[in-house]
């Protein structure tokens, strides 16, 4: 059964991160702030714990934008100390969102965070905390370090994304590059000042991402460096491999696996013999004077199809993403699932669509579907809009790692729409609430729990390969 938390939780969330992508700081820190007494409220009358990084990433970006940098980080710093409870064991929350915007976009290097990794795990064999603000209180001193440095070296960096974002926004890309490459040069400043290594692969990326509208060419050198840093930040080989520069040289340029391995065994080489790897330019020309890797062959204005026989096929979209109509849904209905979940597991719910489409269906992302409006108004509600997208697909699948609106979303798929329903949840998440696992029962059907993404694509796979 939907409750009140659930849905005042889910239009939380979803006011503020439209706040946030609209440039209205001040008014999605709010709005993030009340989700999150929310969520502790639910976690105190329930009695269980309720993962709560999401919103508190959340506040931390929306003050960041706001050149509140010191309260800033200690939000983000809270959000990681969140992620770091709700992991199962070290290295789980290196790809959450709090670890990449204070690694991304705060210049925090890992010698920074290990410490209080540590503080997390050694408060973990006692007891579970319900809450982050106790850990960061103990060790004020670790906040107060990072919150230094930042304001001491990369103190107005925040000012350089909202510029960039606003220059590719406009279509500006000289502009929005020569942002970017700044921030790139703040970085390496910054790494010679303190001698310690940090990442720098978010300035890089986007450096190729408005490049890639100027000269195809030279954005690969990008997207390359990009992925180079991905590899040193690296604590489990492998990590790198999620990344946004990842998917672009290899499904965008077509760049094969040979090369791919080889670059991060060259990386991995070089940090072996001790080198200090602070300038990914030294790693990717070392590792071109080694192997034979050729340019792309593009001229200017064409589009990015790849034919060179070192990097293989492909193509390029720099499509910045848009909510979809719902009258104009993909596909047909034999083959449409609906996929229900939490903004705050946004990556997740598109890596099911893209093990949907592997087994010829099309995912409904209900997050990436927007109410038809008349005038100013919208025509329906976030609940309709979702009961709706279900009722046009012959299959439902719920991502169930983060509570929200989608228990509601459940029942109406079971019991009212009649639908093949699916459940799953990551193991780092809390149990799903007995209700939930009754309707599913209801199916004949567990919720299934997966460790990796490989076991969810697998799972998918059977499920949908038997239907």
């Amino acid at each position: 059964m939907e409750t009140a938390y659930d849905l005042q939780i889910r239009a939380l969330e979803i006011d503020g991160l439209l706040k946030l992508r609209g440039g209205q700081y001040e008014s999605a820190e709010q709005l993030f702030a009340q989700q999150y007494e929310l969520l502790l409220k639910m976690q105190k009358d329930t009695g269980i714990r309720i993962p709560k990084g999401g919103p508190l990433h959340n506040i931390g970006v929306a003050e960041l934008f706001q050149g509140k940098t010191p309260r800033s980080i200690k939000h983000l710093l809270l959000a990681y100390i969140e992620d770091l409870i709700s992991s199962s064991v070290r290295f789980d929350a290196d790809g959450a969102p709090a670890s990449e915007a204070l690694r991304g976009l705060c210049g925090v290097a890992w010698d920074d965070l290990v410490p209080l990794e540590d503080c997390v795990f050694s408060a973990k064999e006692k007891e579970t905390p319900l809450t982050p603000e106790p850990i960061y209180d103990s060790v004020p001193e670790l906040g107060k370090k990072i919150q230094r440095n930042y304001e001491d070296y990369l103190g107005t960096t925040w000012k350089l994304e909202i510029e960039g974002q606003r220059l590719i926004g406009t279509k500006e890309f000289e502009k929005a590059k020569e942002v970017y490459l700044s921030w790139y040069d703040a970085l390496l400043r910054y790494q010679t000042s303190r001698n310690v290594r940090v990442h720098k692969g978010h300035p890089l990326y986007n450096a190729g991402f408005a490049t890639v509208n100027l000269d195809i060419k030279k954005a690969l050198d990008y997207f390359l460096l990009a992925y180079v840093e991905d590899v040193l930040s690296e604590r489990r080989e492998g990590q790198a491999r999620s990344t946004a520069a990842f998917k672009t040289l290899t499904k965008g340029y077509g760049i094969s696996q040979k090369t791919i391995e080889d670059l991060e065994h060259w990386v991995r080489l070089r940090e072996q013999t001790k080198t200090k790897q602070f300038n990914p330019e030294d790693e990717l020309g070392s590792f071109k004077t080694r192997e034979p890797f050729r340019a792309v062959n593009l001229e200017p204005g064409d589009t990015l199809t790849i034919t060179d026989t070192v990097i293989g096929t492909g193509s390029l979209q720099v499509i910045p993403s848009a909510k979809r109509s719902i009258d104009q849904l993909p596909s047909t209905y034999s083959t449409r699932v609906f996929i229900g979940g939490s903004y705050s597991n946004e990556n997740t719910l598109h890596e099911i669509e893209k093990y949907l489409k592997e087994c010829g269906l099309t995912g409904v992302v209900a997050i990436d579907y927007e109410s038809p409006v008349e005038g100013d108004k919208k025509l329906l509600n976030i609940h309709d809009l979702d009961v709706l997208l279900i009722h046009t697909c012959r299959y439902a699948i719920f991502e169930l790692s983060f509570p929200g609106a989608q228990y509601g979303e459940i029942e109406w798929a079971i019991r009212f729409l009649n639908k093949s329903t699916f459940g799953v949840k990551s193991e780092r998440s809390p149990r799903v609430p007995a209700h939930i696992d009754d309707l599913f029962r209801e199916e004949e059907r567990e919720v299934f729990t997966y460790s990796r993404n490989e076991e969810l694509r697998k799972h998918i796979q059977s499920i949908f390969t038997a239907s």
